[in-house]
């Protein structure tokens, strides 16, 4: 991955066009608190990492897209090894999109419509085309920005430690006493301080951690056990009962219907393709 530094400087120098950024690392990444002209589209495919902006501080997942409008301050750091990309818009195109930080479920449309701004700004395309595609994106950011899709995080050093580690591993089995003692607190306020910074209590942000990461991994195609298991659910009819519960639908369902959709959308993105290709000719 790019020193930050160096990869702001060359973002701030094509602050009138797209720049897209693919990254992978397998360091520990952080960006001190900086701005953009540009909007910005931030996603992992692996990993996690705290993002903070000026309203709120949230944990990104592999699944998810973080949403920076044009200078807003915020800055980035991961939990371990991450790799993802960002995509930077121009201010005048950004305008399209939410005016507010959001973070939203990476649907597999918005996953062609970043793929294919991309490719067009690679190829020097009419920015009507791009303006297009943000549209679009904009509908599908409100749509799937609900508080389901995001988890807020405390600022207390001590209890980010927390949450870093647990996220690390989830699938490990400590109560309240072993996590107070491990970052150095006391069990009542360990829970006194989580609920007041995040609005919920450590147990509640496990869960939602829990059904977030199992959600990216069903649609990802991994098999229900394997993803109750990597969860840190006891057993399979517990995870079923309770994604349901949170879901509406069960693992098995739920991961049949993603990789339908993604399997729609592909094709369609191939056809698009195919006769973008034809009238090139």
């Amino acid at each position: 991955m790019a020193n930050p530094l160096h990869l702001h400087r060359a973002i701030d120098r094509s602050s009138s066009e797209v720049f897209f950024w693919k990254a992978e690392d397998r360091e520990r990444w952080l960006t001190e608190p900086h701005l953009h002209e540009q909007g910005q589209l931030i996603s992992l495919d692996s990993g996690t990492a705290s993002m903070e902006v000026s309203s709120a501080t949230w944990l990104l997942l592999p699944g998810r897209v973080g949403w920076i409008p044009p200078h807003e301050r915020h800055s980035m750091i991961s939990n371990g090894s991450i790799s993802g990309w960002s995509l930077y818009l121009p201010a005048e195109q950004a305008a399209v999109l939410p005016n507010r930080p959001l973070i939203f479920v990476r649907t597999g449309l918005v996953e062609h419509i970043v793929a294919r701004i991309a490719q067009l700004r690679q190829s020097k395309t009419n920015p009507e085309a791009v303006g297009r595609l943000l549209a679009v994106l904009a509908d599908e950011m409100i749509t799937f920005s609900a508080d389901t899709s995001y988890l807020p995080l405390p600022h207390d050093p001590r209890l980010q430690r927390l949450v870093e580690a647990f996220t690390q591993n989830p699938a490990a089995e400590h109560d309240l006493d072993h996590w107070a003692k491990e970052i150095g607190m006391s069990k009542r306020s360990l829970t006194r301080s989580f609920q007041t910074q995040t609005g919920m209590s450590f147990g509640q942000w496990i869960q939602k951690f829990r059904i977030l990461s199992a959600t990216e991994k069903l649609a990802a195609g991994d098999d229900v056990t394997s993803v109750a298991l990597t969860c840190g659910y006891s057993s399979v009819s517990a995870f079923i009962r309770t994604f349901h519960l949170n879901t509406g639908t069960t693992p098995a369902k739920y991961r049949r219907m993603a990789l339908d959709e993604a399997r729609v959308i592909s094709k369609r993105a191939a056809i698009r393709s195919d006769y973008t290709a034809e009238n090139d000719l």
